[in-house]
């Protein structure tokens, strides 16, 4: 099976140069009757630098650490090399300043682009390539790690890791975390400037009974429920689905449901700068019911405000627009 998606990894690039060791200390020399360059530096920098290794001929080889992103990984037949090269090719057109590497490493082959130095730039580049929806799939360089983590934990627990129906558990379970925490890596404020316009309706706006999902982080189980938010304009509004969708980012993050309130209260507040904003969160906790006191039928509610929803009358009526079915 072919897998079309993007991965961030980590590599070793080999950068061929002169013979100096590396330019640092090509500086550091006696020119006669123009003194001599020191250069002090953190030994940090140097290893940043690369380590040289000394080849054949005249040439040095210095190698360090970067990072390139995944755009395809086939299998290893002729359709799977054809598509690899299509994918580099679709890669160039957007971003023609891009290297580009197909390369069979047995037994698949591999499309990466990229020479990065950080992954903050690596996970940037990721983030584009997706942004041009030829790529759907963004696959996390923690995958890996968390997959041999989570076939560790099975051990740990008494299980066969190996066996037949737990073989591929820590892969599937890795991505479900992935997914579930995908929070991390956008942007509410971004998600509402990009549907902010100018208008000068000034009544109060309600979006309620948005469903979510998300993980006590005192225990990473899940806690699910409804949230409803309302906020007055001053002069702007934002696209409905966008506060559906900062909910849904701030969900998708380990959460304790207090400070998910408030943090979907204060993005709307810094980023649209209303006259007021009210958010309630109702939600049942797994860790109540599965563990612990295991009460199934509580429900938590928690509701935080700003501005024109300080007066007792501007809450009481969200309060009935909600309770309204």
């Amino acid at each position: 099976m072919k897998k079309l998606g993007l991965l961030l990894f980590l590599f070793v690039c080999a950068a061929v140069v002169r013979a100096q060791s590396n330019i640092v200390k090509s500086l550091e020399r006696n020119v006669p009757g123009q003194g001599k360059v020191t250069i002090h530096q953190d030994s940090r920098i140097e290893a940043l630098l690369g380590t040289a290794r000394t080849g054949t001929g005249e040439q040095t080889v210095i190698k360090s650490s970067g990072y390139r992103v995944q755009a395809y990984a086939g299998n290893n037949t002729r359709q799977a090399k054809n598509e690899a090269h299509q994918v580099g090719t679709r890669v160039k057109e957007y971003f023609p300043e891009l290297s580009v590497y197909t390369s069979f490493n047995p037994p698949r082959w591999l499309c990466r682009v990229g020479d990065f130095r950080s992954i903050e730039e690596a996970d940037a580049m990721m983030r584009k390539l997706k942004a041009t929806g030829v790529f759907k799939e963004v696959i996390s360089p923690a995958l890996e790690d968390l997959k041999n983590h989570y076939r560790s934990i099975i051990t740990l627990l008494g299980e066969d890791a190996e066996r037949e129906g737990l073989l591929k558990t820590p892969e599937r379970v890795a991505k479900a975390m992935l997914t579930l925490t995908k929070g991390y890596h956008m942007d509410p404020h971004e998600v509402l400037r990009s549907a902010k316009f100018q208008e000068e309706y000034s009544q109060m706006v309600i979006v309620k009974d948005i469903d979510f999902f998300s993980l006590c982080e005192h225990h990473m189980l899940p806690f699910y429920g409804k949230a409803h938010v309302a906020y007055i304009p001053n002069g702007y509004i934002t696209g409905l689905s966008k506060i559906a969708r900062v909910v849904d980012i701030f969900s998708h993050r380990l959460q304790v449901q207090e400070r998910m309130t408030l943090q979907i209260k204060e993005c709307i507040q810094e980023t649209l700068n209303p006259l007021g904003v009210m958010v309630v969160v109702e939600a049942k906790h797994m860790c109540m019911q599965m563990r612990g006191v295991e009460k199934q039928n509580s429900v938590t509610t928690t509701s935080d405000f700003t501005g024109a929803f300080n007066q007792a009358k501007t809450r009481e009526e969200f309060m009935n627009l909600i309770r309204q079915r």
